[in-house]
């Protein structure tokens, strides 16, 4: 129970609201099992199946941004892909970045913990990238801060040692 209160609030949500579909669902499957048809069956007995998955999966999203937050180190990366998803589509992102003298190259689609502005990003440009210091891999490009020259990744160093600022992730 101490892991759920630790989690963010929009998780703790999420997961709550996953149950409550899932056991709704479950409720009406057992209620109504010898009078829906076995294809509408199917599909539902695989959502109520998927949602522990999804569950799962948000709260190990989670946890990487919390691990994150709390031993980070920033540095300088440039986008290699960016997919926009029109209206409401997923949109994704590839990047690249050094640690360490050691090329490490992460993907990520839309999060809740950093979304993607509307335009294509400068693929010329460098963005800041915040990683944990003990699991590089562990990361996000944070394309509201756009390094223009050579000081920016200077200031913004100083500027992250203090705290993560409240605009940081999300746009």
């Amino acid at each position: 129970m101490d892991n759920f209160n630790n989690l963010q609030s929009h998780t703790n949500f999420f997961s709550i609201l996953l149950v409550l579909i899932a056991i709704c669902l479950f409720y009406y499957v057992v209620k109504n099992y010898k009078t829906i048809n076995s294809q509408l069956k199917l599909i539902l007995i695989i959502i109520i199946i998927a949602i522990p998955f999804k569950i799962y999966d948000t709260i190990g999203n989670d946890n990487q941004i919390q691990s994150l937050v709390k031993n980070f180190d920033v540095t300088n990366g440039k986008v290699i892909k960016h997919i926009r998803g029109k209206g409401k589509a997923i949109s994704y992102i590839e990047f690249k970045y050094y640690v360490n003298n050691i090329k490490i190259v992460k993907q990520y689609d839309d999060t809740y913990y950093s979304s993607f502005p509307v335009e294509k990003p400068n693929f010329n440009s460098d963005y800041l990238v915040i990683y944990e210091k003990g699991n590089p891999n562990n990361s996000l490009i944070l394309l509201n801060y756009e390094l223009k020259d050579k000081n920016d990744l200077e200031k913004y160093k100083i500027e992250f040692q203090k705290k993560i600022p409240e605009n940081a992730f999300n746009h």
